[in-house]
């Protein structure tokens, strides 16, 4: 029970039983993920796992009633004729009792019985409904994640894209726009960190998955604020860093492989592609270091993801 609220109520990671498990087994999922694409697999693990979870929280709390109940012969006896409730007669009750569908053939032997049944059955509609709640807010959360990477893939496919459209007019539409992404992605940030198991909910459409949309989003943004003549607005551009910031916050459990050499040569050439300088001390040099190292740690969660940074990156398919 202890694990359910925790995982339910408290806003910064599962509980301890639910971790020990989910975890491990994302983390499985994608090894073999690596070796062998298996996205359609993937893309029902996470309300696999989030089914199995309240499985086992209700499970487990059926069987914690039944060795209370089995520690104490007599607790529970059969309606007509008092016979005591064997183990199998308690697996029965147990179940039956905790849902509220009533006693059935057994009934609890008396006081207290009678009142621990019926504060274990308080118990048990109060996790069913707390459960009930966080799958709503689970399945609500994921519909988020996919429409906010989904706004993002809509402008391009490629940084180069993307900067190109944003950067035609950010006075009007564009800036705007920006920062309504960042708030989303701030907000599937925030989402991510009170429900963890939407790292598990993975789309099989690189388009729809929020970590790659992020990645996609700051690149273009490194390419927009390099730009000599009318670059990104600080105040725009401290909004965007901060959005990219909260999704980078949350860990990942995956492991990223990038050529960050590869990547920087194919981001100058697309930086020279929009006529931005690239040359030693431009505004690019000067703040690649630090994008370099956000670009590894968005790495890490689209790898999470399941996906890897090929797919949206300056040398991806949609920029050849």
């Amino acid at each position: 029970m202890w694990d359910a609220f925790v995982t339910i109520l408290r806003i910064d990671g599962p509980g301890p039983l639910t971790h020990a498990w989910s975890q491990p087994t994302w983390r499985a999922l994608l090894a073999v993920h690596r070796r062998r694409r298996i996205h359609s697999l993937l893309a029902v693990a996470g309300p696999a796992i989030t089914i199995l979870t309240i499985v086992l929280w209700f499970l487990g709390l059926v069987l914690g009633t039944w060795l209370v109940l089995r520690a104490a012969p007599g607790s529970v006896v059969l309606a007509t004729g008092r016979v005591p409730a064997g183990p199998l007669d308690l697996a029965y009750y147990v179940p039956v009792a905790l849902t509220g569908l009533g006693y059935g053939d057994y009934v609890p032997a008396g006081p207290p019985w009678t009142f621990v049944t019926g504060a274990l059955t308080f118990v048990a509609t109060t996790l069913l409904t707390l459960a009930v709640s966080y799958l709503v807010s689970v399945i609500s959360a994921a519909l988020k994640r996919r429409t906010t990477a989904s706004s993002v893939f809509a402008l391009g496919q490629d940084p180069e894209t993307v900067a190109r459209h944003l950067g035609e007019d950010l006075g009007s539409w564009a800036g705007p726009y920006l920062a309504g992404l960042a708030g989303d992605v701030s907000e599937v940030a925030a989402q991510q960190r009170a429900f963890p198991v939407l790292r598990y909910f993975h789309s099989a459409d690189p388009r729809r998955s929020p970590a790659l949309a992020t990645l996609l989003l700051a690149d273009a943004v490194h390419l927009l604020r390099s730009r000599p003549d009318h670059g990104l607005p600080a105040g725009l551009a401290a909004v965007v860093d901060s959005a990219v910031g909260d999704l980078v916050d949350v860990k990942a459990v995956g492991a990223a492989d990038l050529d960050e050499e590869h990547e920087e040569r194919a981001m100058i050439g697309a930086a020279r592609r929009l006529r931005i300088p690239t040359s030693e001390g431009s505004p690019f040099r000067t703040r690649w270091r630090e994008h370099a190292q956000v670009r590894q740690d968005l790495a890490r969660a689209v790898a999470d993801d399941g996906w890897d940074v090929s797919r949206v990156g300056p040398q991806s398919p949609a920029a050849r």
